[in-house]
């Protein structure tokens, strides 16, 4: 635990110190008093093992100490304006009327304090300290401490002051008592009988003391100290380990290797050039202070295979400090503050080879309040370590010139830099506990004005090679034609012969394989992950040559080669950055190719899952990690009782054409993953007219049999992170990759699922079903309230948004297999989707495989199948009447008409949810309660609002929720949503600026705001489009003009989209609100199709337009069916 020195031994220790206390008002907890007569040598500093709050004899001027009132609560008993010890000296307890625990320095407490004459250590025994008769000799002790105080006591009060006689007694009553208050009054009535030269009344005093001393309890010291002696044990055995083992545990608690730099402003060049400095130092933890972030910047400021923490000044410009963390590091922010005198972020940096460490970066601007600053930086380290007591701390930032000396004191912190950072001042500093080197001299970051210079501490603990070893086949335009030119010879009689669907693929799979083998060998390559595409050889030889030209200390002017070469190897990257946009982006002729190239640019790379994974607060290895993560997929649905197994009779199903299966091969999409390198998707697209023969045999044996092949059975699981830090094998979602084939007959087994159960679902399913989508949901809903809130007797309409937990990797096929019968579906198709179900294998892919796990519940999330079958087996879960339930895959919306004056709708609304979590229990399903949102909507405040529960747990009530990525509030106004919405999108506009200013043309721009911009801001705008206010409206409006002066800055807003021939996002909306208008309108099958009523003219009977109810409140009039009924 971090425990600040006792100013005894550090600050006392030098009397120069108080011949002089002009020298301590420097220090920011150090307060002179008003009175001159204080400022002697022989007034001690009162923070000797206390503080004060308020010293009467001192007129209130003692110094506030580190423990403060709001940073450790005060002892029981104590009362402001009394004396408290400092507990960080020989103790941890938060009173010291109870010593609670002991530290292993605490067996030493009685060395840390001088001697009454200030000269020489009290001695206390070994073996003493080490005796069980407590009783006996801590009363003696008391005794003939508190006697010798008499004795000592001096004749003259003028040659030295009763402060300072109090400040020796209260130190002594640490040593020897633990009824502190007692001591504290003994402490002032002999005080006041030294003044008054009353010998006999001092000799009263003491004898009282020791009558109470004698009343002590000792059992409470016994147990204490029997804790005492439990720690020496611990401590002795310890120091028995041999020396190599205790030097081999020191030396893997390090911390970790840091570069920090104040880059003023975090700009396009600056980043790359910090992404360079990331790749060639490697460093483990990246700082950053005066980034000038604001959300949008901050969002385009990634760095490959770094985490990025931030915290920006929201008041005005500038400011703000970042940090970024190498992958395979766990970060966890303790504390992010920012305001005009400081800006910090605390982050709790875990690692297994690395001691776990608290990292700050702290900025104080010039000119700001010192005191403030240092309290704020007190109060906040002196929180997190008594939190966390065995992490190291490292503190670093631009502190310009503020007084750190006290602090260091007090914390037993180390200055690391001895140099100046700018000119002759040193305003940077790296503060720690930590046995760091001297730090490495850096040049400032390309085109920074500041002339700070960069640090570099510590030795990289999360190593990584700075090129990384890629293996996969060697696939050219010329080994392709090889490739098909051989599978276009073949025969495939091995297929052809075999006898059962395995033996069939197996051969295939090994056809293939073995001419790409011949073609497409396997071989390996290296890569630097970190090094932009656009950044080549010539500029980083020059930057090697600018940062050995670097003389720290030295401004632009005096150190001219510097200067040059910064200014020129910021000149070459923004013109290698702009010919790299000219021929990637202008001249792209793919779209992949194009967003590839835009990522790239914009820095944004998929997010990997580093070497070292932190699980419930064990870290483990990747080998480790991906076999435990594999157990829990396995597992997490529990398993599959096979005595249940529904029997269902075999029957053949109807064979597919050779032409059918053609045409599903050259659908298959070749940017999609697969499972295997072995047989990549492009060659049964490429070669679909050759390879379709097999694949036709293969699924007509399948049909025929009712087999499905074993090899498309076998998944391999790539994790997602759910979280940004998970900590828990629950926070990755499994995503499979499946052979392609096999997910060709998929979609034929789908086709014929799809024909038999069709007709049969409920209709507020609106998940996995061609034409529907989350809009028709957010329709059907939003449509149904606003006709609830129009009745004059409607109270508030009470909606719950149910969350499932593993609802896929939960599914049961028993379930499923009997639902699909209660259905009448066909029984070869039933068994069929039974053996599918069955004897299904997986494995997890990260760095390392896993073995494969047979996995008996579930259906794998990547399949085609998986889907429909979830809608199969929620299909039957329903609601009383008075409530309703719209579905969308496993989200679930359950709402009801609560009216002003029945209360009956609160008891069938929990009955209903009673029912919801009935059928979650019989169909091996889990409710998740605390992420189950109840919202209540209405267009006036609701008198009475009834709580509701959920598996026994009471539902949380909000104002606003997120529905299908909707907010959706309590007045249904939407304003919520566009505000969240546009926010949101200032990332992507800060990204589109850049693109201009590197040189992407017009018909770019225009489509990276149609594709990455338009289409966020207009999401499921049918639902809300017609409802929002003028204000919205508004704000939706200046996101597009914004986007179009970005594009052309030199004409106006309505000549930009005429030129670029993007339509207006009002009309945009509108085009697209009738063109949905028009799709339920022309499908009466639709789900929402009853909610028209068709208006027939007696001429042609046909129908004409739509003939909507009248409406009494204006938000029913302003909805969707309502307002685009004459489409």
């Amino acid at each position: 635990m971090l425990q600040p020195q006792s100013i005894w031994n550090s600050r006392c220790d030098n009397s120069a110190a108080f011949q002089n206390p002009e020298s301590l008002s420097n220090d920011p907890d150090y307060y002179l008093a008003e009175k001159p007569s204080i400022h002697n040598k022989e007034f001690p500093d009162l923070t000797i093992g206390y503080h004060t709050w308020g010293f009467p004899s001192l007129d209130n001027h003692g110094p506030d100490s580190l423990y403060c009132e709001a940073r450790l609560p005060l002892a029981d008993g104590m009362k402001r304006g009394s004396w408290t010890p400092d507990l960080t000296v020989g103790y941890t307890s938060g009173s010291m009327l109870e010593m609670h625990s002991w530290e292993p320095q605490s067996l030493n407490w009685a060395q840390r304090y001088r001697s009454f004459d200030g000269t020489k250590r009290v001695p206390i025994s070994e073996e003493r300290l080490q005796s069980n008769d407590h009783t006996q000799t801590q009363p003696q002790a008391y005794s003939t401490i508190t006697n010798k105080i008499a004795l000592e006591l001096p004749s003259n009060d003028n040659s030295t002051s009763l402060s300072n006689y109090r400040s020796k007694m209260l130190n002594r009553s640490v040593l020897y008592s633990d009824n502190i208050n007692g001591f504290h009054s003994n402490c002032d009535q002999i005080c006041r009988a030294k003044s008054s030269e009353n010998q006999q009344a001092i000799t009263t005093v003491i004898t009282d003391h020791q009558k109470r001393m004698l009343d002590h309890d000792y059992k409470q010291r016994t147990a204490h100290l029997q804790i005492r002696d439990s720690v020496l044990t611990k401590l002795k055995q310890q120091n028995d380990l041999p020396k190599e083992r205790k030097q081999a545990k020191i030396n893997t608690l390090c911390a970790p290797s840091i570069y920090y730099t104040n880059c003023r402003s975090l700009n396009s060049a600056k980043l790359d050039d910090l992404r360079m400095y990331a790749s060639r130092y490697d460093p483990d933890v990246l700082c950053l202070t005066e980034t000038w972030f604001t959300n949008a910047r901050e969002e385009n400021s990634n760095i490959t295979n770094y985490a990025r923490f931030a915290c920006n000044r929201k008041d005005r410009v500038g400011g703000g400090v970042a940090i970024y963390l190498k992958d395979g590091l766990n970060g966890k922010v303790l504390d992010s503050y920012t305001s005009q005198t400081v800006s910090a972020l605390w982050l709790l940096v875990n690692h297994p080879g690395m001691a776990k460490s608290i990292v700050s970066c702290i900025y104080h601007p010039p000119n700001s309040d010192d005191n403030v600053s240092l309290k704020y930086m007190e109060e906040t380290l002196c929180r997190l370590s008594l939190k966390h007591p065995s992490a190291k701390v490292v503190m670093l930032g631009d502190f310009n010139r503020l007084p750190l000396d006290f602090f260091c004191t007090q914390f037993q912190l180390c200055k690391c830099v001895d140099f100046p950072t700018r000119g002759d001042a040193i305003l940077d500093q790296i503060m720690s506990n930590v046995e760091y080197a001297a730090p490495s001299k850096l040049p400032p970051l390309v085109g920074n004005e500041n002339d700070h210079c960069a640090l570099f501490i510590g030795k990289t603990q999360v190593s990584k090679n700075k090129y990384i070893h890629v293996t996969q086949r060697k696939v050219t335009a010329h080994s392709k034609q090889m490739v098909l030119a051989d599978i276009a010879k073949l025969n495939w009689s091995e297929v052809l012969n075999s006898e059962d669907v395995d033996s069939k693929t197996e051969a295939m799979n090994a056809t293939i394989t073995a001419i790409l083998d011949i073609h497409c060998p396997y071989f390996t390559y290296k890569t630097r992950e970190n090094t932009p595409r656009y950044i080549n050889s010539t500029i980083l030889k020059l930057m090697n040559a600018r940062d050995r030209a670097y003389k720290p200390g030295k401004s632009r002017k005096t150190n001219p080669t510097w200067k040059f070469l910064s200014s020129l190897v910021k000149r070459l990257m923004r013109k290698r950055k702009r010919e790299y946009v000219a021929h990637k982006l202008n001249k792209a002729t793919s779209s992949k190719a194009w967003w590839k190239s835009v990522r790239d640019i914009e820095g944004k790379q998929q997010e990997k899952i580093s070497n070292h994974h932190l699980i419930d607060n064990q870290w483990i290895s990747t080998p480790e990690f991906v076999s435990r993560l594999n157990e829990y997929f396995v597992t997490v649905g529990g398993d599959r009782d096979m005595s249940a197994r529904p029997s269902v009779l075999p029957q053949a199903l109807q064979p597919v054409s050779i032409g059918q299966v053609k045409l599903l091969l050259k659908k298959i999409d070749t940017t999609k993953a697969n499972n295997s390198d072995d047989f990549p998707s492009w060659i049964s697209k490429a070669a679909a007219e050759d390879i379709c023969v097999p694949v036709t045999n293969i699924i007509n044996t399948m049909l025929a049999s009712n087999k499905y092949p074993s090899a498309w059975k076998k998944a391999e699981i790539r994790p997602l992170k759910k979280v940004k830090n998970p900590d828990r094998l629950s926070q990755y979602r499994p995503i499979s990759l499946l052979h392609h084939i096999g997910k060709v007959a998929e979609e034929i087994i789908l086709n014929k699922l799809r024909n038999a159960i069709g007709e049969k679902l409920n209709k507020n399913q609106y998940a996995y079903q061609k034409q529907l989508s989350t809009t028709d949901a957010l329709l059907h809903a939003v449509h149904d309230w606003c006709q609830d809130l129009d009745d004059n007797t409607t109270s508030h309409i009470t909606t719950a948004l149910i969350d499932m937990s593993k609802a896929f990797d939960r599914l049961n096929p028993n379930i499923i297999i009997s639902k699909l019968t209660e259905l009448n579906v066909n029984s070869g198709l039933v068994t069929l989707i039974d053996d599918f179900l069955s004897d299904r294998q997986c494995r997890v892919k990260l760095r390392e495989k896993s073995a494969y796990r047979d996995i008996t519940m579930g259906t794998p999330q990547g399949t085609k199948l998986g889907p429909w079958l979830w809608l199969v087996y929620i299909n039957e879960l329903s609601v009383p009447s008075s409530c309703r339930v719209i579905k969308y895959a496993d989200d679930l919306t359950l709402y009801a008409k609560f009216k002003k004056s029945d209360q009956s709708t609160a008891s069938n609304f929990q009955h209903a949810l009673n029912s919801i979590s009935d059928w979650a229990l019989n169909n091996n399903m889990l409710i998740n309660a605390e992420k189950t949102q109840i919202v209540h909507l209405s267009l006036s405040e609701p008198k009475y609002i009834p709580s509701f529960t959920m598996n026994g747990k009471q539902l949380q009530s909000t104002s606003n929720a997120k529905l299908l990525g909707v907010t959706i509030d309590a007045k249904l106004s939407f304003s919520k949503h566009i505000q969240d919405t546009c926010e949101g999108l200032a990332g992507r506009m800060y990204g589109m600026r850049e693109l201009k200013r590197l040189g992407l043309n017009s018909q770019g721009l225009t489509l990276y705001y149609t594709a990455n911009i338009r289409s966020v801001l207009t999401y499921a705008c049918p639902v809300w489009g017609s409802l929002i206010t003028d204000k919205d409206k508004e704000t939706i409006r200046r996101i597009e003009g914004k986007a179009m002066r970005i594009i052309n800055s030199d004409i106006s807003y309505e000549q930009a989209l005429c030129q670029y021939q993007v339509p207006a996002v009002d009309q945009f909306i509108t085009d697209l609100s009738r063109k949905t208008m028009l799709k339920i309108y022309s499908n009466t099958n639709h789900p929402l199709s009853c909610v028209i009523k068709r208006k027939t003219t007696r001429q042609t009977r046909v129908s004409k337009m739509i003939q909507m109810p009248k409406c009494r409140t204006e938000k029913l009039k302003r909805s969707f069916f309502h307002h685009y009924s004459d489409f």
